[in-house]
């Protein structure tokens, strides 16, 4: 079997600001919309979606909005369901199969530094059981300014947070998406 990796494309947050202005990413996580930005013009080739299954792979999932849920949960005492559905580890993968209108299997993987490996693994194993002959294998991440500082401790002291910022796992500012 053959596998053949059809596009490469990181997003970076500068990326995503006409994708917010739609109405149809009002309530889209940066996860979400990391992923939308870098499957948009490849999704367009594919025949028949029907084809097609999702592998979406998050090493850290959606920290940001799990984050919005506790605060907003510890200030109000109220738990926003809205806040806590995208909270979930594979709200994106559910947010990019209905958008994209994806109908076979769909799952999220998350396996901290070896997420893109999983995913490529998991994208193999569903091309090898003949469950679908079409693969979109993601891999995207969103990083929070609050898991930055946890993990500054982990680099020289010299590092200073903006240069954290712009050198984080290698990709970018602090957010990463790319599509194999």
């Amino acid at each position: 079997m053959n596998i053949y990796i059809a596009a490469v494309r990181n997003s970076r947050a500068q990326d995503l600001e006409s994708l917010k202005k739609l109405p149809e990413y009002r309530k889209a996580t940066k996860n979400m919309l990391l992923a939308s930005s870098a499957i948009n013009q490849l999704i367009q080739i594919v025949p028949d979606r029907e084809l097609l299954a999702l592998v979406l792979g998050s090493s850290y999932g959606e920290l940001e909005i799990t984050k919005d849920f506790l605060t907003t949960l510890a200030q109000s005492g109220v738990a926003r369901p809205y806040l806590f559905q995208n909270s979930l580890h594979n709200a994106t993968s559910g947010f990019i199969s209905l958008h994209y209108g994806i109908r076979g299997p769909s799952t999220t993987v998350s396996n901290r530094y070896f997420t893109g490996e999983s995913v490529l693994e998991v994208a193999m194993l569903l091309l090898e059981s003949g469950e679908r002959p079409l693969v979109l294998a993601v891999v995207v991440d969103s990083v929070i300014e609050t898991l930055m500082l946890a993990n500054k401790e982990k680099y020289p002291p010299n590092v200073q947070l903006t240069a954290l910022k712009e050198t984080y796992l290698g990709f970018g500012v602090s957010h990463r998406s790319g599509i194999f």
